[in-house]
C-alpha cells in the first residue's frame, strides 16, 4: 500500500524561528529525505497566534479541507491544535506534535482532540509525562538546527568574557534572572562580563533585562532577531551559554534545543532544572542543571567557569561529543515508524 501524504500544518515556520517553528522545518526535510511526499502549511505571518492572524489561516485550511482527508496531518504547533480544537477536520491519520506547553495551557479541550489522534510525539520524556495516560505517545527527541550547525573559522579575538543567552524574549526564558545572577559576581568579574542577549519578543522585557545589567555594572550587548546564517557565528564568539527556562503557569522549556546548539560550538551551558532541559544538558559534563529560581546557583557555576579556561575547554569538549547522538534524520525515522 502507497504511503499517503504527510501534511504539517503549523503557526510558526519560516521566517519564524522558535521551538517549533525549527522542528517542523527540520523534521519536513528530513522525511524528505527519506522519500516521503511532505507539504508545509503555514500562515503568512508565522509566529503569531493572534486573532485576526489566525483566523484567516484557519479559513485556507477550511478551504483545502479536503486535501487532508487522503493523508497524514501533523499538527506542528499550538496555532494549529486550536484551529482542529475549533474545526474537526477528517484526515486518514491525525499526528499530534506537542511540546509541553499546550498539555498545560489547554487542558481539557486538548485532550478531546488528542482522544482522536492516530498518536502524540512528544519532543521530550517530560512532555510525554503530561500527555493523558491510555493514549499512544512516541518520543522523538529534537537535534540542533541545521542553521546552527555549521563550521565558524573567523572567530575574532576578543577580551573578557561573552555570555550569550538565544531565546524569545519572555519571562519563561529567564534572561532577567541571568542579569540578577551576573549582578552577584565579585566586582572583578562584573567588569569582565558582557552580556549578550538574542531573540525577539517583549521590548518592556527587554528594557527591564538592560537596566538591571546596567545598574549592577555590566556591559549589555542586545544582539536582536539572529538570522539562520549568523547563527553558528553567534554561538561560536561567546563563551558560555546561560538559558535560565522557568515553568510559569501554562508554559513550560520542553526540551531546549539551544543548549544542543551551544554544546555543539564547544560552549559549556547554564541552566535550570525545569521541564525538559534535562534531556538537552547533561549536569557535571556539558554543563549544569541548578534547581530553578536559585539565581545564586547560577552566579556560582559562572563564576567557576570565568576562573577556569580549561575547564570551560572541557565541558565544551563533551557538550560536542555529547550533541553527536542527535539526528534528526533518527527524528524522522522514529515519527515515520510511528505514523506508518
Amino acid at each position: 500500500m502507497a504511503r499517503s501524504k504527510i501534511i504539517i500544518i503549523t503557526h510558526e515556520f519560516l521566517p519564524f524561528y522558535g521551538g517549533a517553528g525549527v522542528y517542523c522545518e527540520e523534521l519536513a526535510t528530513a522525511l524528505r529525505r527519506t522519500g516521503r511526499t511532505v507539504e508545509v502549511w503555514s500562515p503568512r505571518r508565522p509566529g503569531s497566534l493572534r486573532f485576526r492572524h489566525l483566523v484567516p489561516f484557519a479559513w485556507r485550511v477550511w478551504c483545502r479541507r479536503a486535501e487532508l482527508r487522503d493523508c497524514t496531518v501533523i499538527l506542528g504547533s499550538r496555532g494549529a491544535h486550536m484551529i482542529f480544537m475549533a474545526i474537526p477536520f477528517k484526515t486518514v491519520k491525525l499526528v499530534s506534535l506537542l511540546y509541553g506547553s499546550e498539555l498545560l495551557r489547554y487542558g481539557r479541550r486538548l485532550r478531546r482532540l488528542l482522544n482522536r489522534v492516530h498518536c502524540v510525539i512528544v519532543s521530550s520524556k517530560f512532555a510525554g509525562t503530561l500527555v493523558p495516560e491510555g493514549i499512544k505517545t512516541v518520543v522523538a527527541l529534537p537535534a540542533p538546527c541545521t542553521a546552527a550547525m555549521q563550521s565558524v573559522t573567523d572567530i575574532k579575538p576578543h577580551t573578557g568574557i561573552r555570555i550569550l543567552t538565544l531565546a524569545r524574549l519572555h519571562p519563561r526564558k529567564g534572561q532577567i534572572e541571568v542579569a540578577q545572577a551576573l549582578a552577584l559576581l565579585p566586582a572583578e568579574y562584573r567588569k569582565m562580563v558582557t552580556y549578550q542577549v538574542g531573540g525577539a519578543g517583549q521590548r518592556v522585557y527587554l528594557h527591564q533585562i538592560e537596566r538591571a545589567c546596567r545598574t549592577s555594572g555590566v556591559a549589555f550587548e542586545y544582539l536582536g532577531l539572529i538570522p539562520p546564517e549568523k547563527l553558528a557565528a553567534t554561538y561560536a564568539q561567546c563563551d558560555i551559554f546561560v538559558m535560565t527556562s522557568r515553568l510559569l503557569r501554562h508554559s513550560v522549556e520542553g526540551f531546549g534545543i539551544a543548549f544542543l546548539e551551544a554544546g555543539f560550538h564547544g560552549k559549556p551551558v547554564i541552566g535550570y532544572r525545569s521541564g525538559g532541559e534535562s534531556e538537552a544538558v547533561v549536569t557535571g559534563e556539558t554543563g549544569w542543571l541548578v534547581a530553578e529560581a536559585d539565581i545564586p546557583a547560577v552566579a556560582n557555576k559562572i563564576t567557576q567557569l570565568i576562573t577556569d579556561s580549561s575547564l570551560r575547554e572541557e565541558i565544551g569538549r563533551q557538550g560536542r561529543e555529547h550533541v553527536r547522538q542527535f539526528s534528526w534524520d533518527h527524528t524522522a525515522g522514529v515519527i515515520a515508524a510511528a505514523i506508518d
